[in-house]
């Protein structure tokens, strides 16, 4: 005989919090902490059971469901929630050709008017997946709970199918994760999604249970159309009997009956019309051994990059969107952009026809530099135009919102600059390598600041890359992409290693200068990513500091930065701090160190479009709120703005 599922749950529920447990065929014996036992009004040692009969023969407590001690621990376990990660084991089974996978994706995922090749072989990665748990509460005539489970993709944002989870889940976690790259998840994103699927979840539940009940409300409503049928009858015949002045006093009974009919009527499809609330209590990140597939689409002589994941354990690709608008839709190749059928549609015009794919001709594919280069003669070649238009006196047509104010750019600067993916790949290549940079950086940025502290190092502790012993060669660029016309975002490849980073410049400069690298991608320019995406570079920066001592040059208020900040700050922001203090002169008498560092990483928090409390701030230096405050008015003035 197995215990029931309910005492299972108390008796997990007690291990965790404490408790010694020994599980017999018919009965468990426990041993609970004093602050549980105290909690539960329960003694500290008992036998429990869910067995009837085994309780009234041998005196045991019968735990079944609706016991007052299963709500009170099914209550703390939703209050204190579920929250973790884990990575799956990973698959006995050989991994798939890698040309036999292509063969597959192209049956599962055609692309119209285009051709599916990869660019690399295959890739094992964790591919992150967003599992949510929500207690779904139904209250109609009756009382319901259940249980609604989302699992979806983190990095795409989209749901995975019910049967795929099951066999991805089945592979059961690993205490030991293999030393693979983890895809960068977008959690934010994926939990609006997994919160809209829970409670479509439950709004589908409710209506199914109220479609169940409608039978006996509508029997009910009869019923009381029927008493009140009567009742109105009853009045009407009264009144005809009785005298004229008698007759107002039936008119305001059968008005008043009639209301209350209705109210009847309203009060009976309330009583059968279930209604569902959403309570979350799990959130859990989990590892899914992938194998990540580097694409381009062909169309003639246009290449398209595209990136897919195949689920090891669930033997199965994962659907895509599109890389306009988002949408879980089927691509097609046009002319210009890789899309759904509606954003084709949407650019052109016209409506797409419908074909077979084709045989194109095999060309050699070009490199992603290559290809940005392309756009960038695109947009030159479109230039001349413009000022064309201008000589002649027409101003050239521009596409605005009315009510948003446009940006202040200087963007003739920018016409003079040579593409900008080019200049980014020879400049990663060759720091990464060991040897200068082959690009202008700009004079105290966060840049220039962390390659003369650390040198070559400096690169792979920004982007968090695994320590070298020494320089590494060939280093790739894929999936750049422009944000504001003169910054940059895509992944760099070092080995088997994969990154995603920006690449911001400098706005005042005449000509492309490099000004910060981040571990991640953005879109705008003046604005550090979530803190959420930053958060692993002090490992780096701790390990740099162990290895090779103080950086050179550095001052009491960039170590207090360094040393006192890493402990709570990411390093992105502290550079930040030390590119102020260094375009300001390192100079601020009469206040202490402590108090300056706190002063310009509140500024730097401020210009990075973060939000932090001054306590918090000055807690991290040991230094006093108030002064701190002070001394970041003080130096707001000799500040300059971001110029991104």
């Amino acid at each position: 005989m197995s215990l029931e599922p309910a005492l299972r749950f108390f008796l997990r529920y007690a291990e965790a919090r404490g408790a010694e447990v020994l599980v017999e065929p018919d009965q468990a014996l426990v041993h609970l902490p004093t602050d549980l036992a105290a909690a539960l009004a329960l003694p500290q040692e008992l036998a429990l059971t869910s067995d009837a009969e085994v309780a009234q023969e041998g005196g045991q407590m019968l735990v079944i469901a609706g016991h007052p001690v299963l709500e009170a621990a099914a209550e703390h376990v939703l209050y204190q929630g579920d929250a973790g990660w884990q990575a799956l084991s990973v698959p006995a089974s050989a991994l798939p050709d890698a040309q036999a996978l292509l063969a597959r994706l192209r049956e599962f995922y055609p692309v119209e008017h285009g051709r599916l090749d990869l660019l690399a072989p295959p890739e094992q990665v964790y591919l992150p997946l967003l599992r949510v748990g929500a207690l779904i509460t139904l209250t109609g005539e009756d009382r319901f709970l259940e249980i609604g489970e989302s699992l979806l993709d983190a990095v795409a944002c989209l749901p995975l199918a019910s049967e795929v989870g099951q066999r991805v889940l089945s592979l059961g976690p690993v205490s030991a994760p293999e030393p693979w790259s983890v895809l960068l998840p977008d959690v934010a994103a994926a939990l609006e999604v997994a919160q809209a699927e829970i409670e479509q979840q439950a709004a589908q539940r409710a209506e199914e249970l109220s479609r169940q009940a409608l039978s006996d409300m509508q029997e009910e409503r009869e019923r009381a159309r029927a008493f009140y049928a009567a009742q109105l009858a009853q009045i009407a015949r009264r009144r005809q009997r009785a005298a004229e002045e008698r007759q107002r006093l039936y008119d305001e009974q059968a008005k008043v009956t009639a209301h209350e009919a209705e109210r009847r009527q309203v009060e009976i499809e309330r009583k059968y019309r279930v209604e569902a609330s959403v309570q979350p209590y799990r959130l859990h990140l989990v590892l899914a051994p992938a194998l990540h597939l580097e694409l381009e689409v062909r169309r003639g002589d246009r290449r398209y990059p595209l990136a897919c994941n195949f689920l090891l354990g669930a033997g199965s690709f994962l659907p895509l969107r599109c890389p306009l608008c988002g949408a879980a839709q089927p691509l097609v190749a046009g002319r210009e952009a890789l899309g759904c059928r509606a954003c084709q549609e949407g650019r052109s015009g016209q409506p797409v026809p419908s074909s077979a794919p084709t045989a194109e001709k095999t060309a050699p594919a070009p490199t992603a530099a290559q290809v940005m280069a392309q756009i960038g003669q695109q947009q030159a070649q479109a230039r001349p135009r413009a000022h064309a238009a201008a000589g002649s006196g027409r101003r050239p047509q521009r596409r605005t919102d009315p009510g948003k104010a446009r940006p202040d750019r200087q963007s003739e600067r920018w016409h003079a600059w040579q593409p900008l993916p080019p200049l980014a790949e020879e400049f990663f290549r060759s720091v990464l390598a060991g040897g200068a940079a082959e690009a202008p950086i700009a004079r105290h940025s966060p840049l220039d600041i962390a390659l003369r502290w650390f040198d070559w190092r400096g690169l792979h502790v920004l982007l968090d890359l695994p320590y070298p012993e020494a320089p590494v060669t060939g280093a790739r660029l894929s999936s750049l992409a422009l944000f504001e016309g003169h910054h940059l975002s895509g992944r760099v490849q070092v080995g088997r290693h994969k990154r995603e980073f920006s690449l911001l410049t400098d706005g005042k400069a005449e000509k492309a200068t490099l000004w910060e690298v981040l571990p991640c991608r953005i879109v705008q320019g003046d604005r550090l990513a979530p803190l959420v995406h930053l958060g692993h570079q002090l490992i780096g920066l701790d390990e740099m500091g162990n290895r090779f001592g103080p950086p050179a040059g550095i001052d009491e208020v960039e170590w207090t930065l360094l040393a006192r900040g890493s402990e709570r700050w990411q390093l992105p922001l502290l550079l930040r701090a030390v590119s102020l203090w260094r375009r300001i002169g390192r100079k601020n008498p009469g206040v202490s160190p402590r108090a300056t560092a706190g002063a310009l990483l509140l500024l730097a928090t401020g210009q990075s479009g973060l939000r932090t409390e001054d306590g918090a701030v000055a807690a991290s230096f040991d230094a006093d709120a108030l002064r701190t405050r002070q001394a970041a008015e003080g130096l707001a003035g000799r500040v300059p703005p971001l110029a991104l």
